[in-house]
């Protein structure tokens, strides 16, 4: 499509570069298009585990060059010339790291780049280096290097900062010509409070937002040095998303969810609490609320919280869309966060074929050359028998296609906006020709409601510097 031959000239005219284009716009045929123009040999993509091999498909769908392919399992893959593709995780191993780093690239590609959003993770490292200098990581051994995501502020304003680091450092330069750090950054650009993330835990300063006095300036600076469209910009053609809030009434379940919480004082005091906060207060009030209570407890009541009342709702849940598919040919897609609440919907829905992606789905490939991960995403895709995908949101909420089917549910949501989108743009893509909608059912008097709170703020934070 035009909009891809402009970003793939955009970014083979860029030693660093940053696309930022919608889910489902296809920024991975355009950064193949873009190794073509270059006349890229030797090309490493770093990438979620998977999507490896969609990866390896795409070079051989979409470029002439006959590049040896490879998935980089150990150091000894490193070896020879061509397309080399390995995950995130298998990077950071330092005998592979070594074999890479030994190497010369002619293009460094890392897709979902903002998997690079903390400098103090080993992944991070692994690209940029220990001390984030370019010196001793994968980035000093290319000639090019290009990052590909479309959240490049996944959760916080500050998320942005090692992104830009990465791919874009000439958004960080300061008024001496230097490059910012990302303490000067953080003081530039975010607000911050100090709290204590867990009962006994020190005080800590943590960002909660932008400073509305910075906005410009930061909109400024990225929109000056990333490439980003939106789906609706380039593709008006293309059917809508429609968004809906569906309340689920814990019906008979609810005694069982009170007793559950009733076991654990912590978590009796505080679902009411979070509650209360969502009747009382906007959003800004409850992220605040929801704040200070993580200065009174641990984050894992937080999180045993959000199991217990995601266990209850699966089960509400499988039971309505049981009662929703008979009456329909449609296939669904159904994204959830625990094993236990993934389980139960797999228990619910399996007369009408699932298949699943989650963590435990192998990603390696077998000798037929195919993974149990591909396999369950073509099972939807292509099998009639198979009306159900089931995934679990970071495993299987990036870098795949789902557009077999039309509808969502969103069963659980992750705290970070960028996870959520990511999920739902699996059905919106180049591809689907049909209206989509994503419904995100929301058990009434829980902690489902506090979440939607935090969500909406974070997200009008996001669209305020991005679009």
């Amino acid at each position: 499509m035009p909009f891809q031959a402009a970003g793939a000239t955009w970014l083979a005219a860029r030693r660093r570069a940053l696309l930022c284009d919608e889910m489902g716009l296809g920024k991975t045929p355009q950064a193949v298009l873009a190794a073509d123009k270059i006349g890229a040999r030797n090309v490493l993509v770093l990438a979620p585990a998977a999507v490896l091999v969609g990866w390896i498909r795409h070079f051989a769908d979409w470029s002439p060059i006959d590049r040896p392919a490879r998935m980089v399992r150990g150091p000894a893959d490193a070896d020879g010339g061509g397309l080399r593709v390995v995950s995130y995780d298998k990077a950071r191993d330092p005998a592979t790291l070594n074999a890479l780093r030994s190497r010369r690239w002619d293009v460094l590609i890392c897709d979902e780049a903002d998997m690079l959003k903390s400098d103090n993770a080993a992944r991070t490292q692994a690209v940029l280096g220990p001390f984030l200098t370019e010196t001793g990581g994968l980035i000093a051994c290319a000639d090019r290097a290009w990052g590909l995501t479309g959240t490049p502020m996944p959760n916080r304003a500050d998320d942005l900062w090692t992104l830009l680091r990465c791919f874009a450092p000439e958004a960080l330069h300061s008024a001496t010509g230097t490059i910012m750090s990302r303490a000067s950054f953080v003081h530039v650009f975010c607000a911050t409070k100090v709290m204590r993330l867990a009962r006994g835990a020190p005080l800590t300063e943590r960002v909660i937002g932008l400073k509305p006095g910075a906005i410009p300036e930061l909109r400024g600076r990225v929109q000056a040095h990333i490439l980003r469209r939106k789906m609706a910009d380039v593709l008006p053609d293309l059917p809508p998303m429609t968004h809906e809030t569906w309340t689920l009434q814990p019906g008979q379940h609810g005694a069982e969810l009170a007793a559950a919480l009733a076991q654990d004082e912590v978590l009796a005091a505080l679902a009411p609490k979070l509650l209360a906060a969502t009747l009382i207060y906007d959003d800004k009030g409850v992220a605040d609320c929801a704040g200070q209570m993580l200065q009174e407890i641990s984050e894992d009541s937080l999180s045993r919280l959000r199991r217990i009342t995601g266990t209850i709702k699966a089960r509400v849940l499988a039971e309505e869309l049981a009662r929703e598919m008979p009456a329909s040919t449609e296939k669904l897609v159904v994204m959830g966060w625990h094993t236990e609440v993934l389980d139960t919907l797999h228990d619910g829905l399996a007369p009408f074929g699932v298949a699943r992606l989650d963590g435990s789905t192998a990603s390696g490939i077998r000798k037929d050359g195919r993974s149990d991960r591909q396999d369950a995403i073509d099972s939807f895709q292509t099998d009639p028998t198979v009306r159900v995908f089931l995934g679990q949101i970071l495993a299987a909420g990036a870098g795949i296609t789902l557009t077999s089917g039309a509808e969502m549910v969103m069963a659980e949501m992750s705290w970070s906006p960028r996870d959520n989108a990511q999920a739902v743009r699996r059905i919106r893509r180049i591809g689907q020709n049909r209206p989509t909608r994503v419904r995100y059912p929301v058990l009434a008097g829980t902690i489902d409601e506090a979440v939607v709170h935090l969500l909406r703020r974070k997200s009008a934070d996001i669209a305020a510097v991005l679009d």
